[in-house]
């Protein structure tokens, strides 16, 4: 089952801070992935532009982590997409390492410059 959580918070400087986490069972073990720290990691590997991490069902492992990311520049998709596993199976644990990654075009803002989230029911 995949669940996403948003909770919204007051920090001490007056400011709203939003928090994201995709929560998935994985083996009747819960394991709780937070976006924005994989998005972090994903955005320092050159030629990323944009990054957005989501969960997705799956019916082996019940759900999987996903990316759409967006580049700077035109580049091998197959090339890239193993260079960004290679990294993030380095940099990230195993349950996060993105299983399915999309090379997307369109920017990942609102107009509002806030992040287009994804939800899948």
């Amino acid at each position: 089952m995949f669940n996403l959580i948003i909770s919204i918070k007051q920090i001490p400087n007056g400011k709203w801070k939003e928090n994201c986490y995709i929560i998935s069972n994985i083996n009747r073990d819960a394991l709780i992935i937070d976006p924005g720290s994989s998005e972090n990691i994903i955005q320092g590997i050159d030629n990323v532009a944009e990054v957005t991490v989501y969960g997705e069902k799956n019916m082996i492992t019940g759900n999987i982590v996903c990316a759409n990311i967006r580049l700077i520049s035109d580049e091998d998709n197959k090339l890239f997409i193993s260079r960004l596993k290679k990294s993030c199976r380095r940099l990230l644990q195993s349950f996060q390492v993105p299983v399915k990654v999309k090379i997307v075009a369109k920017e990942q803002y609102s107009e509002r410059y806030k992040k287009i989230r994804i939800k899948h029911d």
